[in-house]
């Protein structure tokens, strides 16, 4: 009934894995009110969650009381950890949703999984600068220091037609590389000299943070360059 809907409710949630977590909450929260409070308690990305009552599957979109039986007063919820549900998200048509999918896998632990990594490396290639800031943003906690594939990935992303983007790529490559890596010097060496001005300034600004102190040869490029791209 509506006065049933507009009650407290109290929840008991149970993970696949045996976790249990009992809250209360307004009849007319959603879905998604909850999947955020299950994040804050168990640390799992609320794109990765799937809440099921009986054989239901719910949609954020749904209030949680419409589920309880009169005879209820607790509604029992099982929690399940669905890292598919992610990778499918990230090549959902909204931008929103493929940023915090690419949020919710930094989120699950996906260091070092190739097939995380891919799909994340795959996102700089988004059409939408928000998603591919993200995916810079996200890379670095994925990857170990020095990670050569990542390093030419970020690097490539030096040259993005956004500011934002090449800002982010910047302190991403910094992130990835430990000072005077080989991979990473070169990939700001090889933009010093890029037709566009604001590349050539992301170059800089990569070589100044990536090479070894003392580089005479980083050095010398930095101040011709530094008079090259003011104004930039």
């Amino acid at each position: 009934s509506a006065a049933e809907m507009q009650e407290g409710l109290r929840l008991s949630l149970r993970s696949v894995g045996g976790k249990e977590l009992q809250l209360e909450v307004d009849g007319q929260r959603r879905v998604c009110d909850v999947k955020q409070r299950i994040a804050e308690a168990w640390e799992i990305p609320p794109p990765a969650q799937r809440l099921v009552v009986g054989e239901a599957i719910l949609e954020d979109s749904e209030v949680l009381a419409s589920y309880r039986r009169p005879d209820q007063s607790v509604l029992p919820v099982l929690v399940v950890v669905c890292a598919a549900s992610v990778h499918q998200d990230l090549e959902h048509p909204d931008w929103q949703r493929r940023k915090a999918a690419l949020e919710a896998l930094a989120g699950l632990g996906s260091r070092d999984n190739p097939r995380a990594v891919e799909a994340v490396v795959a996102r700089l290639e988004d059409h939408d600068s928000d998603v591919r800031r993200a995916a810079l943003e996200v890379l670095p906690s994925m990857v170990e220091r020095g990670n050569e594939a990542a390093i030419a990935a970020i690097s490539t992303s030096l040259e993005d037609g956004s500011a934002a983007v090449k800002r982010a790529a910047v302190r991403a490559l910094e992130k990835v590389s430990e000072r005077g890596d080989e991979c990473a010097v070169a990939a700001a060496f090889e933009r010093l000299d890029h037709r566009d001005c604001f590349v050539r300034c992301a170059a800089v600004e990569a070589l100044a943070r990536v090479a070894e102190e003392g580089d005479e040869r980083a050095v010398v490029a930095l101040d011709e360059r530094c008079r090259d791209t003011e104004g930039c």
